[in-house]
């Protein structure tokens, strides 16, 4: 888990939720392992709830050779 603090009011003015978002996003690059974290829940939950003759038929759409 990635911890940092952040500075929310900038001059008076609160940290807009899209800055927010941003900041997050580019300073990810600098942790692999949260990097891959994300990556593997994102493609573990495009497969979990798939049954095995599912999983086949999404494997060959993405142009996967499946026997």
């Amino acid at each position: 888990m990635r911890i940092k603090k952040i500075g929310l009011m900038t001059g008076g003015i609160m940290i807009s939720k899209e800055e927010y978002i941003q900041g997050e996003v580019e300073s990810a690059w600098e942790d692999p392992k949260f990097v891959n974290q994300v990556l593997y829940s994102w493609f573990e939950d495009n497969v979990k709830d798939l049954n095995q003759e599912e999983f086949k038929e999404y494997l060959i759409d993405l142009g996967w050779e499946v026997e």
